[in-house]
């Protein structure tokens, strides 16, 4: 006869109140075991959690405790993530081949796991080998994983991450993937293979990289070919190079393969003058259908800028466009060409009305500056693309702005509140 559980879990009701480890885990395992529906996501972690989000079980587990817990998790089919969350308990492996009967569960998400610490059945290497073997068995049993998620997991330098590898070849149903922040040597020959090894998940949609190394994102370049429904790449702080810029941008361009957003915050130096002009050319092509792009944090030279600025004018689908700072000189004006000004009215509606967000302190929140502002000149054009109901109200709000023949400059004093108005007259 198996034992009861030492919280005496079925002698207890259930309750939102979390003033202590035993009363949280008491109210998740009470709400795991009768599938209540409203438990989608439950936390793992060491220690109470100060988020009051999430719902949450504090691993100082044992025993028959685990066991239970192992034992509602496996029988559930309400839960659709498990978060294994800064915890070194050492039965985390014993824990995912307990619950590998679970059929509910599709998101699976790792956040700073010291994986140095994580054993599994008494007797094996205490290494994470055993950890990732379980991980990976989980995920094939389940075949419904479609979010994997690893952030700040420590102790990867081992060959424990093969058999997650090997999982991921061998399912074809992610959707969502992040490795991020992860201590492991970027020569690593297993973290190619990873990426590679995403070519069988053709519907990825998400893909998050960062601090993966050069080699890495090379590799990228290669599988996102196959993927014609990805619709985001975050290689943040990733460590891409030139090579690997260019690669990607090739790739993206020359195949079913258009993504909407493209994060390359925090990569300098890495990337410099041929990979920026790199990605000037493929803003300005036809093919590009990128609609939210961060340069952040990256040291970007004033020519750059201006060909980044130059860039923009033809694009049709850009809407945010953010980067460190911009200087009040020529990549200023450059942008305000872009947007309409200084232009004549038959061009005007050939530059960009579709760009609302430029990543300086100025370009958001400010408000209308007069025109003899220069950058509230541009934060003018911004907010005339942001608040026109489409691209032809914007073009000729811009005209009625920005020509001398139609000096329209008083109505700023209203916000352009009855610019609208004036519009409806042509």
């Amino acid at each position: 006869m198996e034992s009861k559980p030492s919280m005496r879990l079925n002698k207890l009701k259930c309750c939102s109140v979390r003033t202590t480890r035993d009363e949280t885990n008491l109210t998740i395992l009470n709400r795991i075991r009768g599938d209540d529906p409203s438990l989608e996501a439950v936390w793992i972690r060491r220690g109470l959690s100060a988020r009051s989000d999430v719902d949450y079980i504090s691993t100082h587990l044992a025993g028959h405790d685990l066991r239970w817990l192992s034992k509602c998790i496996g029988n559930n089919t309400a839960i659709k993530k498990l978060v294994l969350a800064e915890s070194n308990q050492p039965c985390l492996g014993l824990f995912l081949k307990r619950i590998a009967r679970n059929k509910s569960i599709q998101a699976i998400e790792l956040i700073g796991l010291p994986l140095h610490q994580v054993s599994g059945l008494p007797g094996l290497n205490p290494s994470e080998r055993v950890f990732f073997k379980r991980l990976g068995q989980f995920i094939e049993k389940n075949g419904n994983i479609t979010s994997l998620i690893m952030t700040r997991v420590t102790c990867l330098q081992g060959g424990g991450i093969a058999h997650l590898i090997d999982a991921i070849e061998r399912t074809n149903q992610l959707s969502e993937f992040q490795f991020s922040c992860n201590n492991l040597n970027t020569d690593n020959a297993h973290v190619p293979r990873l990426i590679s090894a995403l070519s069988h998940h053709r519907g990825l949609i998400s893909i998050k990289l960062g601090r993966v190394g050069p080699c890495v994102c090379n590799e990228l370049a290669k599988v996102v070919i196959h993927m014609s429904r990805l619709r985001a790449i975050d290689l943040s702080d990733s460590g891409i190079d030139n090579s690997g810029l260019t690669s990607l941008i090739e790739s993206i361009s020359s195949c079913d393969c258009n993504p909407a957003e493209l994060d390359l915050s925090d990569n300098s130096p890495n990337i410099s003058k041929v990979g920026w002009q790199n990605l000037a050319s493929y803003l300005a092509s036809k093919t590009c259908e990128l609609t939210n792009v961060s340069l952040a944090l990256n040291k970007i030279s004033q020519d750059d800028m201006i060909e980044l600025a130059r860039s923009v004018q033809n694009n049709p689908n850009l809407i945010s466009l953010e980067f460190r700072k911009i200087r009040t000189g020529r990549e200023t004006i450059e942008f305000e060409k872009a947007l309409g000004h200084h232009s004549r009215p038959n061009e005007i509606f050939k530059t960009n009305h579709r760009l609302q967000h430029l990543g300086h302190r100025h370009s958001i929140g400010i408000g209308i500056r007069r025109p003899s502002m220069r950058i509230g000149m541009l934060n003018t054009l911004l907010d005339i693309n942001r608040t026109s109901l489409n691209v032809d109200q914007a073009a000729i709000t811009k005209i009625m702005l920005l020509c001398d023949e139609l000096d329209m400059t008083e109505l700023l004093d209203y916000d352009l509140k009855l610019l609208p108005n004036v519009v409806n007259w042509f």
